[in-house]
């Protein structure tokens, strides 16, 4: 029992040490944050990025719908089976 309380007690202060480190920031000595560099573009490419982006959604919103659909259309003919042909 005494092995159990002393390895509780051992978790408890590492998480605290882990909690002030995350409290200081990501760097190595906790003054500075973190600065997330992204790539530059030029506003032509950006443009050709975000309709890029836009046919693929348009795409994936296209591909849902239609298993939408037929997912409905199997449960609706599933169901129809059933009650014409399973109950009669």
């Amino acid at each position: 029992m005494l092995h159990a309380i002393k390895s509780l007690k051992q978790n408890r202060d590492l998480l605290k040490s882990r909690r002030a480190k995350n409290r200081m920031g990501n760097s190595a000595n906790g003054d500075v944050a973190t600065k997330i560099e992204f790539k530059e573009v030029s506003p032509e490419e950006l443009q050709k990025i975000k309709e890029a982006i836009r046919a693929k959604a348009k795409i994936s919103k296209r591909k849902d719908l239609v298993l939408g659909i037929v997912i409905v259309a199997g449960i609706v003919m599933l169901v129809l089976g059933l009650l014409l042909f399973g109950l009669g």
